[in-house]
């Protein structure tokens, strides 16, 4: 379902209309990242019709209830996952430095921690989504072969690329 701005606003969905009140979004908010607020933000002012897809978002949410455990250690780990999206709009535009790169493979490195608390999480919905979640492992390795760890954020400064990703450049 659409919702128009007019609606948005006199409901209080996404903003309050006085300094005093809460709006609806910071009633429910307790993401840990960027991207979670941003989709929280996006299922807010679109939500869904059909029921059946309804219910397998609440049998999601209730998966983590039923296992509080589970639902801190991902809390924790997301923690430590950086904005993914707004970097790889950074990427798609060229404006990325070296050291947002380094932050995507630790990023991804967390994903894949995330990855193994579902699986062994004993609870087949989350074990069904944990095998659609992409590491993106290529890019890690891709990330890991060629860019110093303590790659500076600048291009300028140099000591970006790991010495062997140097020599091949010369070569060519």
């Amino acid at each position: 379902m659409w919702l128009d701005r007019f609606t948005i606003d006199n409901l209080e969905i996404i903003n309050p209309l006085n300094e005093n009140s809460s709006s609806l979004l910071n009633i429910i908010n307790h993401t840990v990242t960027p991207m979670v607020y941003r989709l929280l933000n996006r299922w807010i002012i679109l939500p869904l019709l059909e029921k059946s897809l309804i219910n397998e978002r609440q049998d999601f949410v209730q998966s983590f209830i039923g296992n509080l455990d589970l639902l801190k250690n991902i809390r924790t780990t997301l923690k430590n996952i950086s904005d993914i999206e707004r970097i790889v709009s950074k990427i798609s535009v060229k404006r990325v430095n070296p050291k947002e790169l380094i932050q995507i493979k630790k990023s991804l490195k967390n994903v894949s921690e995330i990855k193994l608390l579902l699986k062994h999480s004993n609870n087949k919905l989350l074990i069904s989504f944990n095998d659609e979640v992409n590491e993106c492992l290529n890019v890690t390795s891709l990330i890991v072969k060629n860019l110093n760890e303590d790659a500076p954020f600048a291009i300028n400064q140099g000591g970006i690329f790991r010495e062997g990703i140097k020599k091949e450049i010369d070569e060519l």
